[in-house]
């Protein structure tokens, strides 16, 4: 049996309301980094969701961190810069 594409794309409407408050935590996300972990001015850290603040990696040049997120997911997190142009990345 064979759903017509209106009757999917509303089936997948309709889950993704229902789960998306679900799925959704508040004690997750990059402004809940710890001020300790931040990385410094001119440096960038790949920041992943669910590994352990002390189990991160190490902060490091901005395009490694970037390569870094790409390829494994997760968050880019600049250091503090007052210029940054983030069009580059």
């Amino acid at each position: 049996m064979s759903l017509s594409p209106r009757v999917r794309m509303l089936t997948v409407l309709a889950l993704c309301l229902t789960a998306g408050p679900a799925l959704a935590d508040p004690d997750r996300g990059p402004d809940k980094i710890p001020p300790g972990h931040m990385p410094s001015s001119g440096e960038c850290r790949n920041w992943i969701p669910g590994v352990p603040s002390g189990q991160q990696k190490a902060p490091t040049d901005c395009y490694t961190a970037y390569r870094d997120t790409y390829y494994n997911g997760g968050w880019l997190v600049y250091g503090e810069e007052k210029d940054r142009d983030e069009r580059r990345w």
